[in-house]
């Protein structure tokens, strides 16, 4: 990934966390719905159509929880066995280098025993990260940098094996410090890998910061016979020592090789120098969003059957959606204040008399019949409309709820024609949902298949998260 693409990602980042402020604080305010006449069939419904008319589709309009509403990375878990890659300061590696483990999150600073370009990659992981505070390196050869701890209300918000949220936090105890650290020994020569000094700790010459060094791994490769201050040793790896203790504005690798190898030459500490990669977390201190890359926010959606039922009577739903700033006909937020798990009805609900010997049934209308409206002037509109439910208020009349592009068109006195028996029915009373048609964004649609069970005491649960990716 260039740089240019990591300042992609980070101002991608941003507008997460702008768009999850905004719902947070009410700027926003997210509704969903439950809706749809029949089985979908294509496997994207967000499409220029369909949004157009989802209101159309929509019966159910119920307010989003804010709480439920989080910045959010993929959860890799540390998995024994696994290989993981590691952070990298340049730019943002293309494999896992973060994993969470016991509700504790961490990034990998080093991956392998001795951080050189051939083991990246290479190592599985065999001993769980645990601390809870700064860089530590394990037994297996892993340096991870603790990030933080996942709380329990932010795992039950997300509620989400898949997902976890990220905390809008800046990591200041790493600010300035050793974040990434490799020796490419490919591209020493032969005789420059070897060396006077075994395993040389060289502390990272600055302007700014104190404390940070790291440490050249050798192996002897002179005669055992040789004499201690002839010996010679072979680099085959570097290490993590101190990450830093105040923080690093700048520093000069170049100076601090050439400050403890005082018995190699100006070119061979050249060529030692340039094999190494050596990164500093930002002064500011490590933005730990854009850190993790997390450009997403998930957002749950959450309801039941008795609050469906209590609204609405419709029993069988085929999509859901969200809707963002959705108003009523004056205008005024459609939800407002403090959170509630109460909907809105966005249905048409007509009751019908039979003209002409129709069938005063309501089994006569079921989910998805269409029917035509006859104007009382006697035109007929060429749109159909979609019946969604229908009951029995009397012997005489029949309750339909109706899925219509316009809800303004029906009035007393009109016709509703069935299609498929083309029966006739008069208009004897119209309510119109309180909700303003086509206002608002629709952010999502997709499938479902929710039914309400009339005859069950079960309180059936619908949930369904949706990520939105920035």
């Amino acid at each position: 990934m260039t740089i240019s693409a990591l300042d992609a990602t980070n101002l991608s980042v941003a507008n997460a966390t702008d768009f999850v402020t905004s719902v947070k604080n009410n700027q926003r305010i997210l509704s969903y719905f439950l809706g749809g006449d029949s089985t979908e069939t294509s496997a994207d419904l967000n499409n220029e159509n369909r949004r157009r008319e989802s209101f159309k589709d929509s019966s159910f309009i119920g307010r989003v929880n804010p709480a439920t509403v989080n910045v959010v990375v993929g959860d890799v878990k540390w998995v024994r066995g696994q290989i993981y890659g590691k952070w990298n300061t340049d730019k943002k590696p293309d494999t896992n280098y973060y994993v969470s483990y016991n509700n504790n999150v961490y990034l990998i600073l080093g991956n392998s025993d001795l951080n050189t370009t051939e083991d990246n990659k290479t190592i599985p992981v065999s001993t769980p990260p645990t601390h809870t505070s700064g860089v530590v390196t394990y037994g297996d050869g892993y340096t991870y940098l603790f990030l933080y701890t996942i709380s329990a209300t932010d795992k039950g918000n997300v509620n989400s094996s898949k997902w976890i949220s990220v905390p809008d936090k800046t990591l200041t105890s790493h600010a300035g410090k050793i974040t990434s650290l490799e020796i490419d020994l490919s591209t020493i020569s032969e005789s420059n890998l070897v060396i006077k000094a075994k395993d040389p700790i060289i502390p990272i010459i600055s302007d700014s910061g104190t404390g940070a060094s790291i440490q050249l791994e050798t192996i002897v490769v002179s005669s055992p016979y040789t004499t201690q201050s002839e010996k010679e040793y072979k680099i085959v790896g570097v290490k993590f020592v101190n990450p830093g203790v105040t923080t690093y504005r700048d520093f000069n690798l170049r100076d601090s090789l050439t400050a403890i190898l005082t018995k190699e030459s100006a070119d061979q500490i050249l060529d030692i120098f340039n094999s190494i990669t050596l990164g500093f977390s930002v002064p500011e201190g490590m933005n730990i969003r854009e850190i993790l890359g997390a450009k997403y926010a998930l957002v749950n959606i959450e309801t039941d059957s008795t609050t469906i039922a209590s609204t609405v009577d419709q029993k069988e739903f085929f999509n859901f959606g969200i809707y963002e700033n959705v108003v009523k006909n004056d205008s005024t937020p459609l939800f407002a204040g403090d959170f509630s798990s109460s909907g809105i009805s966005n249905q048409l609900k007509t009751v019908i008399a039979p003209l002409s010997g129709a069938s005063a049934s309501s089994g006569n209308f079921v989910v998805g019949d269409s029917v035509n409206l006859i104007k009382a002037s006697g035109t007929t509109r060429s749109s159909t409309d979609k019946v969604v439910a229908s009951t029995q208020p009397t012997a005489f009349t029949i309750g339909l709820e109706i899925h219509t592009l316009n809800v303004n068109d029906v009035e007393t006195g009109d016709k509703i024609k069935l299609g498929k028996t083309s029966e006739e029915y008069t208009v004897t009373s119209v309510t119109r949902p309180d909700v303003k048609q086509n206002s608002g964004k629709t952010l999502h649609i997709a499938s479902t298949r929710f039914s309400i069970d009339s005859s069950s005491t079960v309180n059936k649960r619908f949930f369904a998260q949706v990520i939105q990716r920035f």
